[in-house]
């Protein structure tokens, strides 16, 4: 079975784009941690940190790495790299990111650039406490320009000594957002495979470690499936 050109390209550029950005930074396996404030996601360590993304058996399908300093005011940058498979084609996905903070460890600027099939997405935030977010690509030759606003701020503070969470008092309204999307979607990219923390950061040492492992590519062909099937149920629960 062939899937359509135009939804094969939105398919690959989405799935692949959510898979890459949920491994950006090892996150809890839920979205918010009952010990946590209710607004607090993402547990960050200050320094270097590099993971291998592996299938359960120990296949590498990839690696993400993440950096979290300080110099006056906190950035954090990451980048991550994965390979996936539709239709015994496969591809490699690039997505870098970066946020910077303010003196009051307030989120003042950040950017995602996911980078496929020589295809770039680059999605920017500007602004503190009104922040306006843009998102710029092509699909299939067509521009793709996106632009709203949320509210701010969105800050970063140390929960415990070296751990950092990021906050903002509107995240409850994600985590419901979130939680209709689990409740709809018929996978969750925690249960495709594993992030293995290693005691690494460079890139050519991570390629070489996922080589090593037995590198393979993540199967999308039953993945791209359900989601046709399970898509017009989401819409109608939003």
């Amino acid at each position: 079975m062939s899937f359509g050109k135009p939804q094969r390209a939105i398919f690959t550029s989405m799935l692949a784009t959510t898979l890459s950005v949920v491994t950006s930074i090892p996150l809890y396996q839920r979205l918010v941690e009952d010990q946590n404030p209710p607004e607090a996601v993402s547990d960050l360590e200050f320094g270097r940190h590099g993971y291998l993304l592996q299938l359960p058996g120990g296949s590498c399908i990839g690696w993400t790495r993440y950096e979290l300093t300080y110099d006056g005011a906190y950035s954090f940058l990451t980048d991550t790299s994965l390979r996936y498979s539709l239709e015994e084609e496969e591809t490699v996905v690039q997505v870098a990111a970066g946020a910077a903070f303010n003196s009051l460890n307030q989120l003042s600027g950040s950017y995602v650039k996911v980078t496929v099939k020589g295809n770039e997405y680059r999605l920017k935030t500007e602004g503190v406490t009104d922040i306006r977010v843009t998102l710029r690509g092509e699909i299939e030759g067509r521009p793709l320009r996106l632009a709203y606003a949320l509210q701010g701020p969105v800050e970063i503070y140390e929960s415990s000594e070296g751990s950092f969470l990021i906050r903002s008092e509107h995240f409850p309204a994600l985590d419901q957002i979130a939680t209709k999307v689990q409740a709809a979607t018929p996978f969750q990219p925690a249960n495709l495979f594993e992030t293995t923390k290693v005691d690494f950061y460079e890139k050519d040492e991570l390629s070489t470690a996922c080589q090593n492992s037995g590198e393979t590519a993540l199967q999308l062909d039953g993945v791209y499936k359900l989601v046709k099937q399970f898509s017009g149920t989401f819409l109608k629960g939003l």
